[in-house]
């Protein structure tokens, strides 16, 4: 029913990790950018051009990465069917990452788009 973004920073704290893990590869969902990037490709000026770079890059890994593909269809599967998800950040409740993926997911749901791939099992994912 709904998508709620929560610090990491609170005590038991459950849900899905989207906050940085120094390998986008392996966390779908965190954001590479930010000005104490340890990779140069990944380190920007401040807050607001690390989350403008996410929305087009999260955008973009949709066509070019199967597996951010796969698990960010697996948000949208959820969202569509009406179950509450929960998105653990960094940096909330300052502006994040969190909300531009919480959008992303809601609209793509609205308008149906998943991916064709399927997911073996939830042993899979990284939630």
């Amino acid at each position: 029913m709904t998508i709620k973004i929560v610090t990491s920073r609170a005590t038991k704290v459950s849900g899905i990790y989207i906050g940085p893990t120094g390998d986008p590869d392996r966390a779908p969902f965190s954001n590479p950018f930010a000005p104490d990037a340890a990779d140069k490709m990944y380190k920007v000026a401040d807050h607001e051009e690390a989350l403008a770079l996410y929305e087009v890059w999260i955008r973009e890994r949709w066509d070019q990465h199967e597996w951010t593909r796969l698990c960010l269809s697996e948000l949208v599967r959820r969202e569509m069917r009406g179950e509450d998800i929960t998105l653990v950040d960094n940096c909330y409740p300052e502006r994040s990452h969190g909300e531009l993926l919480r959008e992303l997911v809601e609209q793509m749901a609205f308008l149906g788009v998943v991916s064709d791939g399927r997911i073996a099992g939830s042993d899979d994912l990284p939630f």
